[in-house]
């Protein structure tokens, strides 16, 4: 028990220090990042100016050109970069604006949605694993274990997921033999509803993808040691990221 709580302290010390997925960002995120505080904050590049071509900006930020190619990639899903065919790679005139996630693939309503049900399940979800870990059946552990395994092989072939997802959660919650939490299962899960039928960029479904794979297995995990520390931990974590990757925080 005490290395579980050790390693979930460890976790949360470590998550400042992480992406929004629990790893280490890559270097052409980390890339994508110094170059948007050179426009933002140090205002090297200013709106409307072309920066310079991959392989100078590889030799001033000291990372490959791949990074640089990947760095301006992200740069440009957030609405700061443009590239000008024939030209070049410029700085937009409102470098970031309407860069909100939201503002390109939500309705406005839709987000406050998703952001309800989102705090919704950070709330109640670590509270309802507990239960879950108090009760569940062997059956119902092999059902959880199930649809774990079967969100996870579908996130690792790039397949649509959500379908498995929310039976995961549903299964957690049947298995908590908590009346309330079952009931609530559909309007706790609306999140995944949203995303699934909103969501069409291939980088922020990848993001939940990930997040999905590691964050359920954990869970999962935490469960069938009893960890209820770990299991608080890691579910309110997996909400979390799903927050930030939506810029909901």
């Amino acid at each position: 028990m005490k290395l579980y709580i050790s390693q979930c302290i460890i976790a949360i010390i470590n998550l400042e220090g992480m992406n929004e997925l629990g790893k280490y960002i890559s270097l052409a995120e980390e890339t994508a990042e110094k170059l948007k505080r050179m426009i933002m904050n140090e205002e090297i590049y200013k709106p409307g100016e072309r920066l310079p071509n991959e392989s100078n900006l590889s030799e001033i930020l000291k990372v490959s050109r791949t990074s640089i190619r990947e760095a301006v990639k992200i740069l440009i899903a957030g609405n700061i970069l443009e590239i000008r065919r024939g030209v070049g790679t410029f700085v937009k005139e409102n470098p970031g604006m309407a860069s909100n996630l939201f503002d390109m693939i939500y309705l406005s309503d839709k987000k406050q949605d998703l952001k309800d049900s989102l705090n919704l399940r950070l709330i109640l979800e670590p509270s309802m694993i507990k239960n879950t870990i108090d009760f569940v059946t062997e059956d119902e552990l092999e059902e959880i274990c199930r649809y774990e395994e079967l969100c996870r092989d579908a996130c690792l072939m790039g397949k649509n997921y959500y379908e498995y997802d929310a039976k995961f959660h549903e299964a957690l919650a049947c298995a908590s033999h908590n009346k309330i939490f079952e009931q609530l299962t559909p309007l706790l899960h609306q999140s995944i509803i949203i995303i699934n039928h909103s969501i069409k960029d291939e980088r922020i479904i990848n993001s939940f993808r990930e997040n999905a794979v590691i964050y359920h297995k954990k869970i999962v995990d935490c469960i069938k040691e009893r960890d209820y520390v770990g299991a608080e931990v890691y579910s309110r974590i997996h909400v979390y990221n799903a927050m930030k990757i939506m810029n909901l925080l």
